[in-house]
C-alpha cells in the first residue's frame, strides 16, 4: 500500500529519513510494516515579491506492507465493531 504524505511544516529531509529509519526497525503483531518510502522534489514556479522564482515542491509517500484484510477505518468505525469484538475473543 502506498500513503501520500502532505506537507510536513518543518520537518527536513534528515528528520524525515531519521523518522522513516525508526519506523522501518518496528516489528510487531499489529503494526503494518515499513517496505520504503518515495522523495520526489519538483521545481514550480511561484511569485515571490513581484517576480516569479522557482520554488521546491517536495512530493513524500510511504510504502506499506500490504494488509488482506483492509484497513483498521473499516474496523472502527462501527460497522464492524461485532465482528472486530470476536476476532478479539478467538486470539
Amino acid at each position: 500500500a502506498v500513503k501520500r504524505i502532505y506537507q510536513m511544516a518543518g520537518v527536513d529531509d534528515g528528520q524525515f529519513q531519521n523518522e522513516f529509519t525508526n519506523l522501518a526497525r518496528l516489528k510487531h503483531r499489529n503494526i503494518v510494516r515499513l517496505v520504503g518510502y518515495c522523495n520526489h522534489i519538483q521545481e514550480v514556479p511561484a511569485m515571490y515579491e513581484g517576480k516569479f522564482v522557482l520554488a521546491e515542491k517536495i512530493h513524500r509517500a510511504l510504502c506499506l506492507e500490504y494488509m488482506s484484510n483492509g484497513s483498521l477505518q473499516k474496523y472502527i468505525s462501527g460497522m464492524n465493531v461485532i465482528n472486530m469484538i470476536g476476532a478479539q475473543a478467538t486470539e
